[in-house]
C-alpha cells in the first residue's frame, strides 16, 4: 500500500490559514509521512501572500539546516542559511535597517539560536511564522528559552513533532490546535 501524504498537507496548510485555529499549531506525525513537506508548502505559501513577512525555520542541527535550505531552495522558496559567518554579515548591512530580512525564511540550527547575541536578536525581531522542526529535541533549559523568548515575538508558531513525544514547556500543548497522523499502517 502506498501511503499518501498530499491530502494530510492540504489539511495542514488550511488549518494554518484558518483564522478559527490557535496561535500556536501542533503537527504530529510519524517519519515519513510529509512533515518536512507540509512545512515547506505552508513557509511557501505564506511568503507567496506576503512577501515582506519574516520566517524562522528553527532545527535540531546543522546538518538538518543544510538540508532543509537546500530542498527549501529547490522548491523556489527564498532561503537564508544563517551561520556565524552569514550573521556577522547581516550586522555588517544592517545599519539603520532591519537586521533580519523580509520575506525569505532564515534557517538557523538550535546549537546557533542558543548562543546569547543570536538568541537576543531573534527575540528583538517581529516574526510572522516561527516554526520548528523536531520540537520534541528543544526541551531543556537553553533549547524551551530560546523558544520562549523568540515565541513571545511571534505572530504564529508550528511545532512539527513525532506523535507521543513531550514538547518543550515554553508551549502548552493545551493552547495549540493539533494536526496529527499515523502510519499508513494504522490508517488501513
Amino acid at each position: 500500500m502506498v501511503c499518501k501524504t498530499f491530502i494530510h498537507q492540504i489539511a495542514f496548510v488550511e488549518t494554518f490559514f484558518n483564522p478559527a485555529s490557535k496561535r500556536v499549531i501542533l503537527l504530529r506525525g510519524d517519519v515519513g509521512l510529509g512533515k518536512s513537506i507540509a512545512l515547506f508548502a505552508l513557509v511557501s505559501r505564506l511568503l507567496r501572500g506576503r512577501p515582506t513577512a519574516r520566517a524562522l525555520f528553527v532545527v535540531p542541527g546543522a546538518a538538518l539546516r543544510a538540508q532543509f535550505v537546500e530542498m527549501l531552495r529547490k522548491a523556489g522558496t527564498p532561503t537564508l542559511q544563517v551561520d556565524r559567518y552569514q550573521f556577522r554579515e547581516m550586522l555588517d548591512s544592517a545599519i539603520g535597517k532591519e537586521l533580519w530580512p523580509a520575506g525569505v525564511v532564515a534557517v538557523l540550527s538550535l546549537e546557533f539560536a542558543r548562543q546569547a547575541d543570536i538568541r537576543d536578536a531573534l527575540a528583538n525581531t517581529r516574526w510572522d511564522l516561527l516554526i520548528v522542526d523536531e520540537a520534541h529535541q528543544f526541551r531543556g533549559t537553553l533549547g524551551e528559552e530560546v523558544l520562549r523568548q523568540v515565541g513571545e515575538s511571534s505572530e504564529r508558531i508550528v511545532l512539527a513533532t513525532l506523535p507521543n513525544l513531550e514538547l518543550p514547556n515554553a508551549f502548552p500543548e493545551d493552547s495549540a490546535t493539533e494536526i496529527g497522523r499515523t502510519s499508513c499502517r494504522e490508517r488501513g
